[in-house]
Formats: C-alpha cells, sequence, structure tokens
C-alpha cells in the first residue's frame, strides 16, 4: 500500500534522488500517506506542494505531512496559506537547502509566540541557499486565533537581514501584493547589505516603493549583479537617472556586469528614458535584455530609442509595451532596424497605439533586417488586415529570418493566414534562408529536408522556390 500511496507522486531525478509532487488531491487517508512517506527508502531531496493537494486537509494533517520533511536541497510552497512555523521547521531540518520557492503564499502565525523570528533565524543558517523565490499573497485571511504574517513595517526588513549573511546566494525573487506597499518598507542600507555580503546576481522586487537612495544602494554594492528588475517600484526618473549613470560608468563598482534591466511600471518619463537610452548608447553597458512596458515614455522617446539601436550592439530584448508611443515613435524603431540595427532580436511593442503606418514601416526595416525574430504589435487595435498584409508580403518575399509576429486577431481579417503562418514557421523551423542560399551544401540540405519531411506544404514551397532541390 505504501508504495501505490507514493508511486503517483514521486518522480526520479537526474541524480538519483526523488522529487515529490503534491499537486493533486490525495487519495486515501492521510494517515496512510504519511505512514507511506514515514517508511520510504528512497531519498526525496525536493518537494512541491500545491494548494490542490493541502486545501482540504485539517492543520494537523497538514502538520503531519510537514513533519516527515528533512533533509532537503529544495522545497516549493504554491498557493497556499501554511503556518510560518511549519516552514520554519523543514527549513531548520533541511540546512543544505539550496532552493526556497514560496509562490504566492498566504504565511499565518500564532501571535501569542515569537514564530516569526524562528523563521528569520532558520533562514540565516542556509549556508547553501543559492535561489530564494518568496511572493506573498494577502488576499488570505487568518483562521480564528492566528495572524497574517508580514503585517508589521519592519518584518520584510528583517527577511532581507536574514538573507544577507548567506553568502552562497545567487537568485532573490521578493513579491508584495499591492495593497502591501505601505508595509513593504525596505531600508536602503539593507538592500546594500544584501548585495554586499551575498553573491546576487539575480535581484528582483516586485511593489517595494524604492526611491533615489535605495537605487543608489543597488548601484554601489551590486556590481556581481547581472539581473535587476524593479517591477511597480516607484523609481521615477531620479531612480533610472542613478540606474543610467552606473551604466554609463566604466568602474567595476558599477553595473558593469548587468545583462537584464527591467523596470516596468516605474513612472518613467521621456526625460528618464532618454538617460537610459544615452547610457546604453554612449556606455560599456554589455545590457542584453531591457525593459520598460507600462511606464510613461510617449512619441518623443522613439527618436532616443532610434539613437540607441542604431550604435548599441548588445541589447536583444527590448520592451516598450504599454506606453503611449504611437507611429512616430515606433517609426524611428523600424528605421533603426532597418538601416543599422544587426543585433535586436525581440521587440515587443503591445498596446502602444500604433496603425497601419507602423506596419508600412516595419514592411520596410524586414526587407533589410536579418537579426529580428519576434515582433508584437499585439492590442494595437487600429492596426487592420490592410497593415497585416503589407508585413505578410515582406515576409513572404524578403525576410526569411522573423519567426514570430503578434497582431490582435480582428487585425488579421481578410488576410491569408494559413500563407502568414508558413512563412513564419519555414523561418522558425527549416532555416529558410540557408535553404534557399545559392551556395547551400549537402549537409545543409539534407537537414533542411529532413526536417521538413512530414510538412508537406513546406517540402511544396521549397521545391517550388528552389526547384534545383530536387535535381
Amino acid at each position: 500500500m505504501s508504495s501505490s500511496l507514493l508511486s503517483q507522486c514521486l518522480v526520479p531525478m537526474d541524480n538519483g534522488d526523488m522529487e515529490l509532487l503534491l499537486d493533486v488531491k490525495p487519495t486515501g487517508s492521510i494517515s496512510d500517506f504519511v505512514e507511506a512517506l514515514d517508511n520510504c527508502t528512497q531519498r526525496i531531496s525536493a518537494v512541491h506542494v500545491h494548494r490542490i493537494f493541502m486545501k482540504e486537509l485539517k492543520a494537523e494533517e497538514q502538520a503531519a505531512i510537514f513533519d516527515c520533511f528533512h533533509n532537503l536541497n529544495e522545497i516549493s510552497i504554491s498557493f497556499v496559506t501554511i503556518p510560518m512555523a511549519l516552514v520554519a521547521k523543514v527549513i531548520l531540518r533541511s540546512q543544505r537547502l539550496q532552493k526556497i520557492s514560496l509562490d504566492r503564499v498566504v504565511l499565518i502565525s500564532d501571535p501569542s509566540n515569537a514564530q516569526d523570528d524562528v523563521f528569520f533565524s532558520a533562514l540565516q543558517g542556509l549556508d547553501s541557499l543559492e535561489d530564494f523565490h518568496f511572493a506573498l499573497s494577502t488576499t488570505g485571511t487568518a483562521p480564528e486565533g492566528q495572524k497574517l504574517s508580514f503585517q508589521a513595517d519592519h518584518e520584510l526588513d528583517t527577511l532581507f537581514q536574514s538573507l544577507s549573511g548567506i553568502q552562497a546566494l545567487k537568485k532573490v525573487f521578493v513579491s508584495v501584493g499591492p495593497n502591501t506597499v505601505g508595509r513593504a518598507n525596505v531600508r536602503p542600507q539593507t538592500l546594500e547589505a544584501l548585495l554586499s555580503n551575498a553573491s546576487v546576481e539575480d535581484l528582483a522586487l516586485v511593489n517595494f516603493p524604492l526611491h533615489t537612495q535605495h537605487c543608489q544602494a543597488i548601484v554601489e554594492a551590486g556590481s556581481q549583479l547581472e539581473s535587476l528588475s524593479l517591477l511597480n517600484a516607484e523609481c521615477g526618473n531620479d531612480g533610472a537617472t542613478v540606474l543610467a549613470n552606473a551604466l554609463q560608468q566604466h568602474e567595476e563598482t558599477q553595473l558593469t556586469n548587468l545583462r537584464k534591466l527591467c523596470l516596468p511600471g516605474n513612472n518613467i518619463t521621456n526625460a528618464g528614458g532618454a538617460r537610459l537610452a544615452k547610457a546604453l548608447t554612449t556606455g560599456q553597458s554589455k545590457l542584453e535584455v531591457l525593459d520598460l512596458h507600462a511606464n510613461q515614455l510617449t512619441k518623443a522617446f522613439g527618436s532616443d530609442l532610434a539613437a540607441l539601436l542604431e550604435q548599441n550592439t548588445s541589447l536583444r530584448f527590448l520592451d516598450v509595451s504599454n506606453n503611449k508611443l504611437g507611429d512616430k515613435g515606433v517609426q524611428a524603431i523600424a528605421t533603426a532596424l532597418r538601416n543599422h540595427n544587426t543585433t535586436l532580436e525581440q521587440l515587443n511593442l503591445f498596446d502602444t497605439q500604433l496603425t497601419n503606418a507602423s506596419c508600412h514601416a516595419f514592411a520596410g526595416a524586414l526587407r533589410n533586417n536579418t537579426t529580428l525574430k519576434k515582433l508584437n504589435l499585439y492590442n494595437n487595435t487600429k492596426i487592420d488586415a490592410t497593415g497585416v498584409q503589407t508585413l505578410a508580403s515582406a515576409l513572404e518575399f524578403h525576410n526569411y529570418t522573423l519567426e514570430r509576429l503578434e497582431v490582435t486577431k480582428k487585425s488579421v481579417r481578410g488576410v491569408d493566414e494559413s500563407g502568414l503562418d508558413l512563412f513564419l514557421k519555414l523561418n522558425r523551423d527549416f532555416k529558410r534562408g540557408t535553404m534557399l542560399a545559392s551556395n547551400l551544401n549537402e549537409v545543409e540540405y539534407v537537414e533542411g529536408m529532413a526536417a521538413a519531411k512530414n510538412d508537406v506544404s513546406s517540402i511544396f514551397y521549397f521545391l517550388q522556390a528552389k526547384p534545383s532541390l530536387c535535381c
């Protein structure tokens, strides 16, 4: 019975250990399941617990299951209301934890004792922790006699203090609900301590009010950062300026290792955007990903982005969605892609108030550009079939590299969708440019035709476009 109860939950891992997935409603009695866990002879080093499994369990049943977890390398808990003490107990019994993921959890505790302090102390003892993911949900309610944790002003700051002594820590993601902003107080010196004492390469903070001093602390202590994401953080133009100045500097103490910068929802206007664009144009930055969606950027910012794309040779991904760029701003970007840029691979322009005029501009860009793979024009409701058809024509006859084009469904009414999809698929799956090249060698021919062997439309296209392929 024990083995059958666990068989549906255990998954072998590459290192020979087992991964326990508790993501379906339990079958049989919980006491039998707990007994099966206790008697399991295989080492369970990773546990994933989901709300579906936990939601109908009594408190004592939850506790009995969590008592079985020890010596873990990874613990993941999602969409669950759970006592902080249970999480702390698992941590204390798994001192070699490398990853903790508490995703959209509601943590509760007994107001009569110091359970929160036990949780923070348990974190401090994790010398091997590399990845900490904490997304706090504030939509839940605490049972009678319990309280919601992380309601006091100091608790999130204490959380970061607990993490700051873990030198192995490489990745930190902390998100709080929008209605928690008044309590999401983390001091600049705490952020600086975290980045100074640990080895954090990837830092993401969501819904934290971060101001100039916070950004300055990140810059001064974050020389090892490779990815920085500050979402809905109220940074504004002042925070953007601090980051821009760091990106433009040459000192090793600045953000010289940064590859990814995400600043969505930070009330950045054209002035702050221009400073960031200039820093990436004239500085020595190696940034590959820039995300500025949902700010307050307008058409004037298009010329700054165009200047950036004309000179920058590191950027691979650019997202300026949910900004009021309009056709004028985006046409400048398209011109840069047509005449200068040879590195950008993905451009997101979701909901940027575009019309068919922008489609015509991008059609011109696609005639010359050979690096752009993904173009997102979704939710620009003034784009209709005329604009999409212009893009489709450029794809059919001139562009062999664009792999994905996203537009609103109603924009393709009247367009030959099967033809558009075919050309995108040919570029994406069958290296159309290579197959149609005059210097195609035998190996490339065999690989291309093998990839298309079960796709009649693709084979027919290649034979029609290049009859010599059948000789």
